[in-house]
């Protein structure tokens, strides 16, 4: 795989996951609380459309961004354990989603060579 495949296949990872993950927060900040488990079936999604890899990156990378939001009492390790728990809630059902599809289904991205099925 070239340099700049990796690099386009991790940028739209993040772009697609910021994106979808981003629309159901905001629906769940002004309308209603359900829309948060939304952000689950993106991740999930987001895990199947892209494999096991980039899917738990797209999925589990944009909400890094918790970590920098101030807190308001100030405690910096809370707000950084938020984020991982928020990035492993959201990374880890895209991945096995994408170990699932990458296993069972037909998958869309490129396997190895080389390996027994």
């Amino acid at each position: 795989m070239s340099g700049a495949s990796w690099q386009a296949r991790t940028a739209r990872a993040i772009v697609i996951g910021a994106v979808g993950e981003g629309v159901f927060g905001l629906l769940a900040v002004t309308v209603a609380n359900g829309f948060a488990v939304a952000t689950i079936v993106v991740a999930i999604v987001v895990g199947w459309y892209l494999g096991p890899v980039y899917g738990g990156l797209g999925a589990g990378f944009p909400p890094i961004g918790i970590a920098f939001v101030p807190s308001d009492d100030g405690h910096v390790g809370q707000s950084i354990s938020v984020a991982l728990f928020v990035m492993l809630l959201l990374g880890g059902p895209a991945w096995v989603t994408g170990r699932v599809r990458e296993r069972y289904g037909r998958p869309p991205w490129a396997q190895s060579r080389g390996r027994a099925r």
